[in-house]
């Protein structure tokens, strides 16, 4: 009789392993989701295009487009507009301090824009530049373009066409904050003038 009980026992055992192999078998695997992407680190991804000086030694006698192709920051700016408007940024200004470096910024939140940060005030500063202290504008680069006349193609002189917005911007500003037309620009730059 014990031979039997224990036979019966294995038998169990062995038929509860066989159920329990069948039942885990037919589970259905967790679902494993790629990890999510935070809103904050999307913003962060800037690529960073360099210093340039291009706009305080401009030589006069050179031509435009080969002077401003020479420059790898503006070509990189360039470029990074061309490209799908590719969140990026260069510095150019004063190196003698760092305070005084203007920051232009690639900004693509379903409108392509152009971001210039300007510096805090500055004992080296004029009367025009201290209005302009620690302030910022954003300008759509559609509007920004209209301003913009190149003999050239942009794809081939990116860091020519790059120069060129920068020109125009300061133009479109002047404009907007004078009222005579609204290309869509806002900031504290913008805010501090009405």
């Amino acid at each position: 009789m014990k031979g039997k009980k224990l036979f019966l026992v294995i038998v169990i055992i062995i038929v509860a392993i066989i159920v329990g192999i069948f039942y885990y078998n037919s589970q259905p695997e967790p679902e494993v989701l790629p990890p999510e992407e935070k809103e904050e680190e999307k913003e962060t991804e800037i690529k960073v295009c360099g210093i340039t000086n291009s706009f305080s030694s401009f030589d006069i006698n050179s031509s435009p487009d080969d002077y401003f192709e020479k420059d790898s920051v503006l070509v990189c700016m360039g470029q990074n507009l061309i490209n799908g408007c590719i969140g990026s940024r260069m510095m150019l200004g004063d190196f003698s301090d760092e305070k005084n470096i203007l920051k232009v910024t690639i900004v693509n939140d379903s409108v392509c824009k152009l971001r210039i940060d300007f510096p805090e005030e500055s004992s080296t500063y004029d009367e025009v530049e201290r209005d302009y202290a620690g302030k910022y504008v954003e300008c759509p680069v559609s509007e920004i373009e209209k301003g913009v006349s190149m003999s050239k193609d942009r794809n081939e002189y990116p860091g020519s066409y790059m120069a060129a917005l920068m020109f125009s911007i300061g133009a479109i500003v002047d404009e907007q904050e004078a009222g005579i037309s609204d290309h869509g620009c806002e900031g504290s730059l913008l805010d501090s003038s009405e």
